[in-house]
């Protein structure tokens, strides 16, 4: 899982990028699901 998020290409520290997937059902399936 950490994995996808260092991949996603935003500029967000990872902390935000958790906190947002979290939260964001479209965000989390972009990053799962490129």
């Amino acid at each position: 899982c950490m994995n996808l998020l260092e991949r996603e290409p935003s500029k967000q520290r990872m902390v935000k990028k958790r906190r947002k997937a979290t939260w964001n059902d479209d965000y989390r399936a972009k990053v799962v699901f490129g």
